[in-house]
């Protein structure tokens, strides 16, 4: 599955900054899921990044 493009991220970011709607509403706006708008805001907010995740394929999550 891709990520979500830049663009539409800075478009998200632009409209929850200026208050044009709950958390919900700008997900069914941008036809995107409540939890991308959730995870997003919160790893903006955490570290003020937009950009997708980088995952490391091959890693295990068993250590």
């Amino acid at each position: 599955m891709a990520a979500y493009s830049i663009d539409l991220r800075k478009k998200i970011l632009s409209a929850w900054q200026n208050k044009e709607g709950t958390q919900r509403e700008l997900a069914k706006r941008f036809k995107v899921s409540l939890s991308f708008i959730r995870d997003f805001l919160r790893r903006y907010r955490e570290t003020g990044q937009i950009a997708a995740r980088t995952l490391l394929r091959g890693s295990s999550l068993e250590a």
